[in-house]
């Protein structure tokens, strides 16, 4: 029999374990959903996991609309489209179904539903815009499928202006979801190089949130949940490639991204400035630049965030003959799974040494960047570029 659990993180209600999926009737009831929108992607719309959810729904004799094209890392204009469905299928509320672009494209939706807006105004906090009065958004539902971004914990979105092409961090307290229903069986089909990717984003998350000049040392609050999300994710990883239909592994990865979420709340660092970067000028997915860059970034942080690093190492059970060798010891068993998931060179999606100039400028200004702990450079970058794209394989 499944079993999960209840809780509320804020004004987000979550529900968390095996067979969650089955409370949507309960959950849509409780926000006065009657015909929802489902958004996710044409992949995922043909996966058992998005057949077992919606006959659910079926059989609850609860009407629906699907939006399928929301795609990786999506615009604007994605997200008017599927406004634009919505209101004409007269959808009253939103279900996000997938990783984290369905998730943000979702939280972006049901707040377009309520206001006609132009929606990079939440992106900047001086904008006239953020002192207006906002129309509640619509009932809004998180069901992710992957163990990666966690947005649906936070109250952000990451979208990429129509106009520019780079993504945009958009941040207002009702693009926090009403619901989070965490069912690992949902995420029991997806493929390893996804989970590989998803997950060290959500590992990230957990390191760059700890270490990030935003956190505050006296936070035992984001500690403990950095620490737990941290030490929950790397064993899972290193079991999940010969196991990877365990269930028990699915939920410990799925729970490092929920913690993950919350704790990227409190900073980011250098690993996401690049990343968002690269991701944009390149449309590559975001956990695979993050996965290629992770090591990279811990190795320049290391004599600034050693002391954390350290706390970090205890948590594993990783120690040296002292504080030099445990710290590498950490980095490298880091470096050591994600190795295994053979994640192929950026110079596979076109990274080159003549875009380094402009991922240089656009990394540095980069809100993540602007949280790291070590103090980073124009050449900094330059040197982790420089490496990348001296591994070819």
């Amino acid at each position: 029999m499944d079993a999960f659990m209840e809780f509320k993180f804020g004004n987000l209600k979550i529900i968390f374990g095996p067979g969650a999926k089955s409370s949507i009737k309960k959950v849509l009831s409780g926000v006065q959903g009657i015909r929802p929108v489902i958004l996710t992607d044409r992949n995922l719309r043909e996966t058992n996991a998005f057949k077992s959810f919606t006959d659910g729904l079926v059989n609850d004799g609860i009407a629906f609309e699907v939006f399928s094209d929301i795609q990786s890392d999506p615009s604007e204009t994605q997200v008017y489209e599927a406004k634009i469905f919505a209101l004409n299928h007269q959808c009253d509320s939103v279900i996000a179904f997938g990783g984290g672009s369905i998730l943000d494209s979702a939280k972006c939706v049901a707040f377009a539903m309520s206001n006609d807006i132009d929606l990079m105004d939440l992106s900047n906090k001086k904008s006239p815009a953020l002192g207006s009065v906002y129309q509640k958004r619509k009932p809004l539902i998180c069901v992710p499928t992957t163990s990666g971004t966690g947005s649906e914990m936070n109250s952000y979105a990451v979208i990429k202006q129509a106009s520019t092409h780079m993504k945009m961090t958009l941040i207002h307290e009702d693009l926090l979801a009403d619901y989070a229903i965490e069912d690992p069986k949902l995420t029991l089909d997806l493929p390893l190089n996804i989970t590989g990717q998803t997950s060290i984003d959500a590992l990230t998350h957990c390191i760059e949130g700890y270490v990030s000049t935003k956190f505050t040392g006296n936070n035992l609050f984001v500690k403990a949940l950095a620490i737990e999300g941290i030490s929950t994710i790397i064993p899972a990883l290193e079991a999940i490639i010969d196991n990877p239909r365990s269930l028990d592994l699915r939920t410990d990865l799925l729970w490092g991204s929920l913690l993950g979420g919350i704790v990227l709340q409190y900073g980011s660092g250098l690993t996401h400035g690049i990343a968002n970067t690269i991701g944009s000028y390149y449309n590559a997915p975001h956990g695979y630049v993050i996965s290629k860059l992770l090591v990279d970034v811990l190795t320049f942080n290391r004599t600034i965030a050693s002391e954390k690093f350290m706390v970090i190492a205890e948590s594993l059970a990783i120690q040296g003959k002292d504080e030099n060798e445990t710290i590498d010891r950490f980095i490298d068993r880091i470096k050591k799974v994600i190795a295994r998931f053979n994640f192929a060179s950026l110079t596979k999606i076109g990274l080159t040494e003549t875009d380094f100039p402009k991922i240089i400028e656009t990394s540095l200004a980069d809100k993540c960047t602007k949280y790291n702990p070590r103090k980073v450079e124009p050449k900094d970058i330059d040197v982790i570029l420089d490496h990348l794209i001296q591994e070819k394989i």
